[in-house]
């Protein structure tokens, strides 16, 4: 009992220290996003003429010059995040350092999960250049854009004061608009709030996923452990999927509990939900006894909270008694076909 109480203290003090090697790590991440996108300013800089608007001459240089530096930003997001990974892993190994004889389970959870493929078929390095990609594409298209377009309103403005013409104040902002200063602007919030954030959510899922593999291997080790229960996390925002994965006593260990390799988590992306160690002799005769299944204890809750669990469709469809146990994290695009098939009733979901 004491060994057990000392690995379970391990353990919480071990998750706390991943929540905080996540924070640091996507301090780090956002620094290399400012480094890249003051890299890209001094180019930008350098290539306008003395009005501030970018030159038509040098898109070419330009966009091969960002693109190296954006290829060299994502092996730098790709090697911090290797480290942050095999720092995870070392913290989730290391309630069970003392006890158990295998010692490189860091090492091999860090290829576990990078070779790990999502549902939507990617893996952790196409993630991360896959977001490279997508910041190519976003400055590629709106340096393009400022060059033609600027160049366009200069020229009409040009055009009108030759003519004796008021030029507008509309084609001025336009014109403005195209210019380094602005331009420069609206790259980095597309890239702060969309690719870094996206970036940051991979981040805290692999550095989790390191963590929740690499302690479920060591509990796998240890000769009086039966599983891990999936643990709502104390700041868990709302009711979601991670509420049944924590709540259904599936296997009759308690509720939430799984044997080895069984466990759902992480259930979702960004997740904030962890595991945590069941000795055998803590399997109570009471939770033998109250194993259910997952259709059972969503049937019991309010339609808003199965809407929140399942989705809206889903939902309605496990009210309708459509949905079957197999079925709950089956994509609704394929159950929706399935169901036509089944010849059943699909007018309600429409």
């Amino acid at each position: 009992m004491k060994t057990q109480a000392i690995i379970k203290r391990a353990a919480i003090n071990a998750q706390k220290n991943t929540t905080q090697l996540d924070g640091t790590s996507a301090k780090q991440l956002r620094e290399l996003w400012g480094e890249v996108l003051r890299d890209i300013y001094i180019v930008l800089m350098q290539s306008t003429e003395p009005d501030g608007q970018l030159r038509a001459d040098r898109l070419a240089r330009i966009k091969a010059t960002v693109e190296n530096m954006l290829n060299q930003h994502g092996q730098a997001q790709l090697n911090l995040l290797s480290t942050s990974l095999l720092n995870s892993a070392q913290l989730g190994a290391a309630p069970f350092a003392a006890y158990i004889a295998n010692q490189d389970i860091p090492e091999r959870t860090v290829q576990i999960v990078k070779a790990f493929i999502a549902n939507d078929g990617l893996q952790l390095s196409d993630r991360i250049w896959g977001s490279v990609e997508d910041a190519k594409a976003v400055f590629n298209k709106r340096i393009t854009t400022a060059i033609v377009t600027g160049q366009s309103a200069s020229e009409a403005a040009l055009q009108m004061l030759i003519a004796g013409n008021p030029v507008s104040d509309e084609l001025k902002n336009k014109a403005n608009a195209q210019k380094v200063q602005s331009v420069y602007a609206d790259i980095k919030s597309e890239f702060f709030d969309t690719e870094y954030q996206n970036m940051k959510r991979v981040f805290t899922t692999e550095i989790n996923r390191a963590h929740g593999v690499a302690f479920e291997a060591s509990v796998a080790m240890h000769p009086d452990t039966v599983g891990t229960k999936f643990m709502l996390s104390p700041n868990h925002p709302k009711t979601d999927i991670c509420d049944m994965h924590a709540k259904v006593n599936r296997f009759g260990l308690g509720a939430g509990v799984y044997p080895i390799g069984k466990n759902p988590w992480p259930a979702h992306p960004g997740t904030i939900s962890y595991t945590q160690v069941v000795f055998s002799d803590e399997v109570t005769q009471s939770d033998k006894l109250t194993k259910t299944d997952r259709i059972t204890w969503l049937k019991k809750l309010p339609a808003a909270a199965q809407a929140s669990v399942l989705g809206k469709n889903k939902a309605l469809a496990l009210r309708l008694g459509y949905l079957k146990e197999n079925e709950i994290n089956t994509l609704w695009r394929i159950l929706k076909d399935r169901y036509a098939q089944r010849g059943y009733d699909l007018d309600a979901f429409n």
